[in-house]
C-alpha cells in the first residue's frame, strides 16, 4: 500500500521551506527589481519613466513600496554612474 504521510526526509524539507519561504520571496523579489533597473540602465532606458511599471509588476501601489527592494549593487552603482555621466557630458538624457 502507498505510503500517505510524508517520509521524515519530506517533513523536514517542508519545514524548511515553511519557514524560509517568506525571506526567499523577499530575496527573489528584490534580486528580479535589482536586475531589472540594472538591465535597463544598461539598455539606455528611461528608468525613471518605467520605475512606475515595476512597481506596478511587483504589485505595488506606490513607489515607496517598491524602494523597499531596491538597493544599491556594484553592478547597479556602475550603470547609474555611466548615465549621470551622459547626463552630465550632455550625451542621451534616458
Amino acid at each position: 500500500m502507498p505510503r500517505l504521510s510524508p517520509s521524515p526526509r519530506h517533513q523536514i524539507l517542508i519545514q524548511i521551506v515553511a519557514r524560509f519561504s517568506p525571506r526567499l520571496s523577499r530575496y527573489i523579489r528584490h534580486t528580479a527589481a535589482v536586475h531589472r533597473l540594472t538591465s535597463w540602465y544598461r539598455q539606455g532606458a528611461d528608468v525613471q519613466r518605467l520605475l512606475p511599471a515595476l512597481s506596478t509588476y511587483l504589485g505595488h501601489a506606490n513607489l515607496d513600496d517598491t524602494s523597499v527592494y531596491l538597493s544599491m549593487t556594484p553592478e547597479l552603482l556602475h550603470e547609474a554612474s555611466v548615465c549621470f555621466d551622459r547626463y552630465v557630458n550632455g550625451g542621451d538624457h534616458g
